[in-house]
């Protein structure tokens, strides 16, 4: 299995891994969500560099977010757990969380197929409502393949539609 720790703590030592414009549509379509439903607190699964912290506290302040990652990779002054998906102790942390809403933003793609279902049931777990987008591509950097399950979207959907009715599908 691979050390996910020292994998990410090597790339998001490169300071052009994980730069977003705050505009970007996925980052649009939960501060969208978020508008239209009642949403207090968030967990956001994957937080890289705090784009999308940045931008929902820059659009609600009063909203609680917790940032989930392997490790804390920005500097947003929000709570901050360390949690690895691909470990039975990350996937227990993440099903005994409670919040309204789950963002996953770009972040299944990064776990080896074998945890992709068991991850999508925690998020599931964690809150009634979560807005997952996937990267379905290749990404390597330094010679290192970070999108480590690329199947096509059918087979995303498949696996999402087990635990979430899909409102949004861009494939």
């Amino acid at each position: 299995m691979p050390d996910y720790a020292a994998i990410y703590k090597t790339v998001f030592a490169n300071a052009g891994y994980c730069v977003h414009p705050e505009d970007e549509f996925r980052y649009a379509y939960c501060r969208d969500f978020i508008s239209t439903h009642p949403i207090q607190s968030i967990a956001d699964i994957g937080s890289g560099r705090g784009t999308l912290i940045a931008s929902i506290l820059s659009y609600r302040p009063d909203i609680q977010i917790c940032s989930v990652d392997i490790n804390k990779f920005h500097h947003q002054q929000v709570p901050h757990i360390n949690l690895d998906l691909s470990s039975t102790d990350g996937i227990a942390l993440l099903c005994a969380l409670r919040v309204d809403l789950v963002t996953c933003t770009d972040v299944l793609e990064h776990l080896l197929e074998s945890h992709v279902a068991e991850a999508i049931e925690a998020i599931a777990n964690a809150a009634p409502y979560a807005v997952v987008t996937i990267a379905n591509h290749s990404d390597i950097l330094d010679g290192v393949e970070l999108h480590l399950t690329q199947q096509p979207s059918q087979w995303w959907r498949s696996l999402l539609e087990r635990h979430f009715t899909i409102l949004d599908d861009r494939s």
